[in-house]
């Protein structure tokens, strides 16, 4: 039965993912950005990831600062979940994940730290395309998704995501979403 549960699992995931990207990719889903601070959204993406990261007893350490900015708090945080997701699956037992914030002139970026597995740079332009998986990687569940509804929701935020990783030592992403 468990086994049966999981299976269940998965195959929701895999359809409200193809969903998603369907939505993304013929223009359905539209954002609605609101004056808000990220802290929120941040916390609560932590909120919602906490369960996951619990169960392999990684830490994920965020001081929380106070930006301000426009965004879409649903889309975003589901940005941030992707991410925070990823963070998790390819790290180890009782590692860190750092979650910082800062600020420029035109963004507040979001700054996800790991200690995982780390990913070749040669693959960093391959990993945000659709269904995209490192050979490496094959034996981590997942459909290689996740990195991509998030390159594709911050584009349509008129924001950004870049990567900076080191095999073995873990994988740095970067959210920018735009202040104004």
């Amino acid at each position: 039965m468990h086994k049966l549960n999981l299976q269940t699992d998965k195959i929701k995931f895999l359809l409200e993912a193809m969903i998603k990207i369907s939505r993304l990719e013929n223009n359905i889903i539209v954002l609605q950005p609101k004056k808000g601070n990220i802290k929120d959204a941040i916390l609560k993406s932590i909120s919602n990831m906490y369960a996951k990261a619990e169960k392999k007893e990684i830490m994920i350490n965020y001081i929380p600062e106070d930006y301000i900015t426009y965004f879409d708090e649903k889309w975003t945080m589901e940005t941030m979940e992707n991410v925070l997701d990823n963070a998790i699956k390819y790290s180890d037992k009782k590692t860190t994940i750092s979650i910082e914030t800062s600020k420029t002139e035109f963004y507040v970026l979001i700054t996800i730290r790991d200690e995982g597995i780390g990913i070749n740079s040669m693959e960093y332009n391959h990993i945000f395309k659709r269904f995209y998986r490192e050979k490496e990687k094959q034996r981590y569940e997942g459909i290689g998704v996740g990195v991509y509804l998030t390159r594709e929701i911050l584009n349509l935020e008129h924001g950004f995501i870049s990567v900076d990783s080191t095999i073995g030592k873990g994988s740095t992403f970067t959210l920018y979403i735009p202040i104004d």
